[in-house]
């Protein structure tokens, strides 16, 4: 085992139905995802030297609903990834849906969904390029507010605080 870290990707927005940045409090802006419509952000990662290769990197979104009430949030990811001087394959989807236990969901709370996790052998350097939406258009998306996006991030481990070489372990 290693130790859980957390890493941020380069964003840029989607071309096509991106979520826009959206005030949310006062002169603090988020991108906003809408209830009604299916929208994304595009994000890029390159895993650093700290990371432990080939174990699981998992995705997690960090949202908070625009108003409170009831409902659930279907987040999805379109990913590719490549260790250096491999090629991109086709992309892969995965899903998660969010059900808040117990309560209704609360306006301005901060939530947490991990939406998925890749196993396949990623190494140091290797890039994964993804599309983060909110699937508002799917069925089991019953939360009939919009979100705002704190954050997307990748969740790995790590084993050592670097590496030796540039491009590996």
């Amino acid at each position: 085992s290693g130790m859980w870290k957390t890493l941020i990707g380069n964003r840029s927005a989607s071309a096509s139905s991106p979520a826009s940045n959206t005030a949310y409090k006062g002169n603090v802006e988020l991108p906003k995802f809408s209830q009604s419509t299916t929208q994304a952000i595009q994000y890029q990662f390159v895993m650093p030297h700290d990371y432990k290769e080939g174990t699981d990197v998992k995705f997690v979104a960090r949202w908070v609903a625009a108003t409170g009430g009831s409902g659930d949030v279907k987040w999805g990811v379109n990913y590719t990834l490549a260790n250096h001087t491999e090629t991109f394959p086709s992309t892969t989807t995965i899903s998660s849906l969010t059900k808040v236990p117990n309560e209704t969901t609360v306006a301005d709370k901060h939530y947490y969904t991990e939406i998925g996790t890749i196993s396949s052998g990623l190494e140091v350097g290797g890039a994964v390029i993804c599309r983060l939406y909110r699937d508002a258009a799917d069925i089991q998306d019953t939360l009939a507010q919009d979100t705002y996006l704190l954050g997307f991030f990748l969740h790995y481990q790590a084993d050592t605080i670097g590496s030796q070489y540039q491009y590996d372990k």
